[in-house]
């Protein structure tokens, strides 16, 4: 599912990446790189979906909490948000590396922040905005 996509809602969003969580397996990384209100935490919900976590589980950035993890649905989803992360040692402290490459898909908001910390192989998507109101850049690679 690598390439560059465009959306025009955060529905359209999250449709995007229950898509793309069929290209996921355990042991997965995905860097999010974005903005603020870029959409990362929308991206991260329609992984979610697309990992069968029900929509009655309310999938939110986890900025104070700096990681939640979703274990109910067919592949445990580890979501990290290292906004307010400010070294290396916060993040040894939240267990991070015990979460990355195991059994489940760890989602890496602001990964751009931590860049030697992830693992050679990872997914990058990159949000960025779109020319018109609501509408988003998405491109999704390999590293």
């Amino acid at each position: 599912m690598i390439g560059d996509y465009t959306t025009d809602s955060p529905e359209a969003t999250e449709s995007l990446a229950c898509s793309f969580a069929d290209s996921l397996s355990p042991g997965s990384v995905v860097a999010l790189i974005g903005e603020l209100g870029a959409g990362k935490t929308c991206f991260v919900r329609g992984l979610a979906r697309g990992l069968d976590i029900p929509e009655s589980v309310p999938v939110t950035s986890p900025t104070f909490a700096v990681m939640n993890s979703y274990l109910m649905g067919r592949v445990p989803l580890h979501h990290f948000d290292l906004y307010r992360l400010s070294d290396y040692d916060e993040l040894e402290a939240v267990g991070f590396r015990d979460f990355v490459g195991g059994d489940g898909i760890a989602v890496v908001e602001w990964a751009d922040r931590i860049q030697d910390a992830m693992p050679n192989e990872h997914w990058q998507v990159v949000i960025t905005d779109g020319l018109e109101d609501n509408q988003r850049v998405i491109t999704i690679g390999r590293n």
